[in-house]
């Protein structure tokens, strides 16, 4: 599996795609800056975590689609298993620099179903997936080692058997201008926002 990873490649023109929470949407169009106080931590020109390169999302046409290839239906997820929307963030990758590869090994949610994240057993095989990729020839420098509850699946791809797809973990940044919120609900893909500049901030297009 590590060796597929070494053709996962990105450039600073690669269109990449973020999965953006039920809430985020608005308040990226609304310039929201949050500590986090009362709701998750938020800055209207900031986007980062996992992420997706555009062109391996072309299949994923319905919401359900969307969430289960970036692997959304997790414990509490915010999503839900069947939401009638989803939003998404496309941009430039344009610094490489800013993307790794996440790999290592899954957890379980709840201890009492599995191997709690730090179990000897879990680590080994964290380790053994990020020496595989190495091997694999993959810059050492490109891989991010983790450990997470399931659906990360720790291999570079996320879990779902049908609709999987390669993911990055990219360091929280500033957004490239042009990026564009897209909403994705009875099958069509509608641009809502686009970002224009720091200076300029957000274009609602709805």
């Amino acid at each position: 599996m590590a060796r597929s990873l070494t053709f996962a490649g990105i450039d600073a023109d690669t269109l990449m795609v973020k999965a953006l929470r039920p809430d985020s949407a608005l308040r990226y169009l609304r310039a929201e800056i949050s500590a986090g106080v009362e709701a998750v931590p938020f800055d209207w020109r900031l986007v980062g975590g996992s992420v997706s390169r555009q062109q391996d999302t072309t299949h994923l046409v319905s919401p359900g689609d969307f969430v289960r290839a970036f692997g959304l239906g997790y414990p509490d997820s915010p999503f839900g298993t069947d939401p009638v929307s989803v939003q998404t963030m496309e941009f430039r990758a344009v610094d490489v620099e800013r993307f790794v590869l996440p790999l290592g090994a899954p957890t379980q949610p709840y201890p009492e179903f599995g191997y709690p994240p730090n179990q000897g057993a879990v680590r080994a095989a964290a380790s053994a997936m990020t020496d595989a990729a190495r091997e694999a020839g993959i810059d050492p420098n490109m891989i991010r080692e983790e450990l997470n509850p399931w659906p990360f699946t720790g291999i570079g791809l996320t879990a779902d058997s049908e609709l999987r797809i390669p993911e990055y973990w990219m360091r929280f940044s500033q957004i490239p201008a042009s990026a564009t919120i897209y909403d994705h609900s009875g099958g069509v893909k509608t641009a809502v926002g686009v970002y224009r500049s720091a200076a300029l901030g957000w274009e609602d297009l709805r």
